[in-house]
């Protein structure tokens, strides 16, 4: 299940809900009603969560890092991207800009660039999770360790 925002918080309900769900990709998640750091909670399968480190929308510390440590998952990883907003996670909707229009700091990224380093570590968590791609899981590995563009923190049991 993947999602951005609110839609991040609905993927970790439906993971929570569903046990189709094979693995979660989820870029700067909400907190939901009912809570999604509440449902974390009952999760066990691989988590990727990607976050803003400029976010004001839906702030790390109240909604990403709780939902992190929250989950139960055998292997889970926060990416945190520096100087990163919320809105530029996708493309900006006129709405998500007059939100975060307020922002301080506002995003030191462009959104091309956010985007770059959201696909860079998407793609090949998605390759290894949905398809099994050994290579995938090691160019993810050897991203984590060089990329001064991020700051990260991982689980695997």
């Amino acid at each position: 299940a993947m999602g951005h925002s609110m839609g991040g918080g609905s993927a970790i309900l439906a993971a929570r809900f569903s046990p189709s769900v094979r693995s979660l990709a989820i870029l700067s998640p909400l907190d939901t009603r009912p809570s999604s750091i509440n449902a974390a909670s009952e999760i066990e399968i691989p988590s990727l969560i990607i976050a803003g480190k400029n976010d004001c929308v839906t702030r790390p510390e109240i909604h990403q890092v709780p939902i992190y440590s929250n989950l139960k998952s055998h292997s889970k990883i926060i990416i945190t991207i520096k100087g990163a907003s919320h809105c530029q996670m996708a493309d900006r909707s006129t709405k998500c800009r007059l939100a975060e229009s307020t922002c301080k700091p506002g995003p030191d990224i462009t959104d091309k660039a956010q985007q770059a380093i959201v696909l860079k570590y998407l793609l090949p968590w998605l390759n290894f999770h949905l398809k099994g791609d050994l290579a995938s899981a090691e160019q993810f590995d050897a991203l984590l360790e060089s990329d001064p563009s991020i700051e990260s923190e991982r689980k695997n049991k």
